[in-house]
């Protein structure tokens, strides 16, 4: 089977391929590291709260890798 990116079905293909701990890891620290990390460039608190910036960015980015890992495993096993 073979799903072009256009498909709707694309992005439930990406969420199955991975772990459940990632899935549980991008709900409860990918995601509200994300928001927290928009809300510090939209508030301008970007530069002056550099710990805490750093700290979301960081989160988000972990997950975000993670992420890519298991999704580039599956396409290299022709699993999607």
């Amino acid at each position: 089977m073979s799903v072009h990116i256009g498909d709707m079905g694309w992005y439930s293909f990406q969420w199955k391929v991975q772990p459940r701990w990632v899935k549980r890891l991008t709900m409860f620290i990918g995601i509200p590291c994300w928001i927290a990390f928009a809300a510090t460039i939209f508030m301008g608190t970007i530069f002056t709260h550099t710990a805490p910036t750093l700290i979301f960015f960081g989160g988000f980015g972990v997950v975000a890798v993670l992420q890519t890992f298991f999704i580039a495993r599956a396409l290299w096993r022709n699993e999607m």
